[in-house]
C-alpha cells in the first residue's frame, strides 16, 4: 500500500502544478497496472475511489477529476510509475529498481 505521506505530498504537488493536458489517459493507466501487477480493485482500494469509477475510467466511459486523479496518480508514482507524455510519445515507464513498502 502507498505511504500516506508520500501520497499526500503528491497530491498537493499534482493540484497545484498541473493543468488539464497533463492528467493520465485511461490506456497509460491499464499499462501502469500491468507493469505493477495490480488489479482495477487493488487499484480502487488503494486510491480511495470506487472500483466502479477505475473500471469506467479504463474503459474510456467516464473521466475522473480532481482529487480522484490524483489519487490514482498519486499511487501508481509511489510505487514507480512515470508518465510519458510529448509530442512523440505516450505511454508509462518503471523505475525497476524502486521498491513499495
Amino acid at each position: 500500500m502507498a505511504d500516506n505521506a508520500q501520497l499526500g505530498a503528491f497530491c498537493a504537488r499534482r493540484l497545484i502544478c498541473s493543468s488539464e493536458d497533463e492528467m493520465i489517459t485511461p490506456a497509460q493507466c491499464r499499462a501502469a497496472r500491468a507493469l505493477l501487477q495490480l488489479s482495477q480493485k487493488q487499484l480502487a482500494d488503494e486510491s480511495g475511489i470506487s472500483l466502479r469509477s477505475v473500471q469506467g475510467f479504463e474503459a474510456g466511459e467516464r473521466s475522473l477529476q480532481g482529487l480522484a486523479m490524483s489519487a490514482l496518480e498519486g499511487v501508481l508514482a509511489v510505487r514507480g510509475i512515470v508518465m510519458i507524455a510529448d509530442s512523440k510519445w505516450i505511454g508509462v515507464k518503471f523505475l525497476v529498481s524502486h521498491s513499495p513498502d
